[in-house]
């Protein structure tokens, strides 16, 4: 059977990364409420504020006041490294409109900037712990199954490897799935029939 090691640590860290995702939650929930303050038009042509595209533009023009002395131009070159953006020079002239016309009188924008950029940040890097833990979860379910190759509980091992390909073979079931699982339930294997 999987160590007992094994379950607290695959806990521990599933425990972690939830903990993680709740701070992300919060950090996005403030540059959304700031946003709705500093530019309540942007999400009006930038869907997911989150995605690669909207925290590249919201770095470089964190609020509608930020766009003055933008052009259309400018602001496509913030996508240019950008693979698989659909941005183009319509979308820019009607987010630079947008901007120009906000209804943001532009009090504290600074102030307000400085909000966005550092829960940007904080979004990043927690999106990277978050990668982090789960290779750390993944690296050590990798180790259980190692294991099992040369364990004297073959059987046990080889009941508990056959029931977690069952599970990731159910649609929707993926390995994070399957971490919450044995992060909750420990050794899988008492539930043998």
């Amino acid at each position: 059977m999987l160590c007992e090691d094994i379950y607290q640590a695959i806990k521990s860290l599933y425990r972690h990364k939830a903990t993680l995702m709740e701070e992300m939650k919060k950090a996005k929930r403030q540059v959304g409420a700031t946003l709705a303050v500093v530019f309540p038009e942007f999400e009006q042509i930038i869907k997911d504020p989150f995605s690669v595209s909207g925290m590249a533009l919201l770095d470089k023009y964190p609020t509608a006041k930020h766009y003055k002395g933008a052009s259309p131009d400018r602001i496509l070159k913030v996508f240019k490294n950008i693979r698989g953006n659909n941005f183009n020079l319509e979308k820019a002239d009607k987010l630079l409109n947008f901007a120009l016309l906000s209804i943001y009188q532009g009090n504290t924008k600074d102030e307000r900037a400085y909000v966005i950029h550092s829960n940007l940040r904080r979004i990043k890097f927690l999106k990277e712990e978050i990668e982090q833990c789960e290779a750390q979860m993944f690296t050590l379910l990798n180790k259980s199954n190692e294991a099992t190759k040369s364990s004297i509980y073959q059987d046990e091992e080889v009941y508990i490897a056959d029931l977690v390909d069952n599970l990731r073979s159910i649609d929707g079931v993926s390995d994070k799935t399957i971490f919450a699982i044995i992060s909750e339930c420990g050794d899988i294997s008492r539930f043998r029939l």
